[in-house]
């Protein structure tokens, strides 16, 4: 099949998308996360065969829930709170496509039949930690410029870096549906200074094509939106753009991907490393696979480590992390939480920069330790994008220390 875009472009019908470094052979069990409140409906029987990409569940706004491998339903499971469906994986990897590839020119597609093609498919947004559907819902012809994130703030990881790379040009198709789906006039591909040769590729990729441009950032920039905007429009930090679309280089590939092919998204790349692994790399799991099967692909050996979807900080920790006795799990995407207490679980200052302690600003009352620590933050955003609780921090940062100054 063929998409066509405004203006000539034509998709080719095959896309490498999803290829990479590692693929887990066998992820044994995978536990799909659903709702702790009940929100959802069962879509199969105890014990009832399924296929990769066959409906398991469905939300109550109507998102799927799809198998992530192929096997049978094993029923429910309840860990911390929270409400799991587990599959037996049987190794066997046919997957069924959920809807039929588009073959209209994506013009005449109207928005609530995309919105509803990309829910269809079970996208996640990994910038938003959300389905995509409900980030580009009530958004239509309300965008000026589209923002691809492929940069990656950690040396150490170089999951956004090697996946631009393989799949550079399902990232770019993907950022030309939702350019015309969204209405936007410009899309920008954001890139590492030290990427070079990511550059170099794209360039020759768009070529003289106008609606594309590259802007590149440093590696403290490319955290959080926030800094983003900040670092190449010179948005002040915590004030929205609502005409600017910020979408990582994974998602904006996964949409081409699906689309192109009817298949619905149900794996994550997951970046490994650490001293205690043998063999430090990057992984295309299934949803849901065990922490067990990752380690003992990884050759753990004990010691400190380091895991996340996408990368360390530009992309989102392997959320739905649980820990019973010695098994742990890397299940789905949880949605967006409501900001609550801070837990003073340090994460904040396990990812700052500048060695602050976030946390502790909150609650200090020296006046000059106020206005010393606030004069150092970088307005980064990593401890916003690493709390647990969704606690704004480096807003509150910045608003704690305006209002001391006033006092």
């Amino acid at each position: 099949m063929v998409l066509q875009l405004p203006g000539g472009v034509f998709f080719p019908p095959r896309t490498d998308a999803w290829k990479h470094r590692y693929t887990l052979p066998d992820a044994g069990r995978v536990y799909l996360g659903l709702p702790s409140d009940g929100g959802y409906r069962l879509s199969v029987e105890l014990s009832e065969p399924v296929r990769i990409g066959s409906e398991i569940a469905v939300l109550e706004d109507g998102s799927p829930v799809y198998a992530t491998v192929s096997g049978s339903f094993d029923g429910l499971f309840s860990l911390h709170g929270r409400i799991y469906a587990g599959l037996t994986d049987n190794t066997q990897r046919m997957a069924i496509p959920v809807r039929a590839p588009e073959t209209r020119p994506i013009g005449d597609i109207s928005p609530e039949e995309m919105v509803a093609a990309i829910r269809a498919l079970g996208i996640f947004d990994t910038r938003r930690n959300d389905y995509l559907w409900r980030s580009v819902s009530g958004k239509n012809r309300s965008v000026r410029r589209i923002l691809v994130d492929l940069t990656d703030a950690v040396s150490a990881s170089f999951t956004n870096y090697s996946f631009a790379m393989d799949s550079a040009e399902s990232v770019l198709n993907g950022a030309k549906i939702l350019c015309s789906f969204l209405g936007a006039s410009k899309i920008v591909l954001i890139t590492d200074v030290s990427r070079k040769g990511l550059k170099k590729k794209l360039s020759s990729l768009v070529k003289d094509d106008p609606v594309f441009s590259i802007a590149e950032v440093a590696a403290r920039y490319p955290v959080c939106d926030a800094s983003l905007l900040s670092a190449i429009y010179n948005i002040p930090f915590g004030k929205k753009a609502e005409d600017i679309f910020i979408i990582s280089g994974q998602s904006s590939a996964a949409l081409y991907a699906g689309l192109a092919t009817g298949f619905a998204h149900t794996e994550h790349i997951l970046s490994v490393s650490g001293s205690g692994f043998g063999k430090p790399c990057v992984l295309r799991i299934p949803i849901g696979t065990t922490w067990k099967a990752v380690l003992k692909f990884c050759q753990f050996k004990g010691g400190a480590y380091k895991t996340k979807v996408n990368s360390p900080l530009t992309g989102m920790p392997a959320t739905g992390i649980c820990r019973v006795d010695q098994e742990y799990l890397t299940a789905d995407v949880e949605r967006v939480l409501p900001a609550e207490e801070c837990i003073s679980c340090g994460r904040c200052a396990s990812v700052c920069p500048s060695g602050l302690f976030p946390f502790r600003i909150l609650t200090e009352r020296n006046y000059m330790h106020v206005k010393s620590t606030a004069a150092a933050c970088i307005r980064c955003g990593c401890c916003s994008y690493a709390c647990p609780s969704n606690i704004p921090l480096a807003t509150l940062i910045q608003k704690y220390a305006e209002r001391k100054e006033k006092e």
